[in-house]
């Protein structure tokens, strides 16, 4: 009895050590690159001024079928990208509006209206909004493989591994821009809602995962989410 209760221990302790590795690997590649408050967020598109931005990390992705950005971004109540009312889906996405509050989670259109639920919201009244290519977290919880089908999302997207993603805590009232470079969504999800973040929107990935600081080079994407001085 007492050689498998000493069996039953190492296997214990091996068990441990290996779930310790996954995750210690996991939050190695999830980089939280920079939080803010709500009014310190931008979004810039390729070829403007980047002087005032301290960081930033690559944007919604770009449709090289329409040959624009596949999803809608406005700035200062002005549309830079339509929303994609053509498919009638509902998309994650980061609004924030001229007030300074928060929305992160679906909008929907009809293809002249936007709204968040059964509330019509208008552009004029928004100050920065971006679609993402998934809303993961959800007020608090992952959102299922179902769920993220459901906005249109192809599945390589969703089982990418390296991409941009934008997170709200609602509590602290922060926005996190972040990278993961290794993790799935579960993964970057599990580790946020750890940190307290609510709510995460997943941008763009693959070759165009990228961090833009001072003195770097453009990330290879048309569009960024920055943070300014």
């Amino acid at each position: 009895m007492r050689c498998s209760h000493e069996i039953t221990l190492i296997l214990l302790l091996v068990t441990l050590f290996a779930v310790c590795i996954i995750c210690n690997q996991a939050i190695a590649s999830i980089h939280i690159v920079a939080t803010a408050k709500p009014e310190k967020v931008t979004i810039r598109l390729k070829g403007e001024s980047l002087k005032d931005i301290k960081v930033a990390v690559n944007g919604t992705f770009f449709c090289t079928k329409r040959r624009t950005l596949a999803n809608w971004v406005v700035r200062d109540g002005k549309t830079l990208y339509p929303f994609p009312w053509w498919d009638s889906l509902e998309r994650g996405s980061l609004i924030i509006f001229s007030d300074d509050s928060v929305y992160m989670g679906l909008v929907r259109s009809n293809g002249s209206k936007l709204f968040i639920g059964n509330k019509e919201i208008k552009e004029s009244e928004i100050k920065l909004a971006i679609g993402g290519c998934s809303y993961f977290l959800r007020k608090g919880r992952l959102a299922t493989y179902k769920e993220m089908r459901k906005e249109g999302i192809p599945a390589d997207v969703i089982n990418s591994k390296s991409f941009s993603f934008v997170a709200w805590n609602e509590k602290k009232k922060e926005i996190a821009l972040g990278v993961s470079l290794g993790s799935s969504l579960r993964e970057v999800g599990i580790y946020l809602n750890k940190l307290g973040f609510t709510d995460a929107i997943r941008l763009d990935g693959g070759s165009a995962t990228g961090v833009w600081r001072p003195g770097r080079k453009f990330p290879p994407t048309t569009n960024i989410v920055g943070i300014k001085s």
